[in-house]
């Protein structure tokens, strides 16, 4: 499944914040109980084939959204919400300059499959 977002959503600063803590530890849970409280959306019978899978849509997807993904969770992490969301919404800003991001909105109004460039 692909999705893409809502634009200043910060998607990136939800998704690093932790999800269990019991005071100052992490509480480590089992694949059933992550499935049952909901930090996980499926169980997968083969995660290793699922990863290939996963990996290979993203290989064909847009690489500077992706990338852009990728820092702002990193570098979004070492800092407060605010300071995340900050540093999410300008990597999100500069990705309209792309022509992946214009290919993608073509698409997605075209209702066809984009063809990203990595541009």
């Amino acid at each position: 499944m692909r999705c893409g977002r809502w634009p200043g959503t910060p998607i990136a600063e939800l998704c690093k914040r932790p999800a269990l803590r019991g005071g100052d530890r992490w509480r480590q849970v089992d694949a059933e109980e992550a499935l049952r409280i909901g930090l996980v959306d499926r169980l997968a019978e083969d995660p290793y084939a699922e990863a290939l899978d996963v990996a290979r849509g993203y290989a064909h997807g847009p690489r500077a959204a992706l990338r852009a993904a990728k820092a702002a969770i990193t570098w979004g992490s070492r800092v407060d919400l605010r300071t995340g969301i900050a540093i999410e919404r300008e990597a999100f800003s500069d990705l309209f300059t792309t022509a992946d991001q214009k290919e993608g909105m073509a698409a997605f109004v075209e209702k066809r499959k984009a063809d990203f460039t990595g541009r």
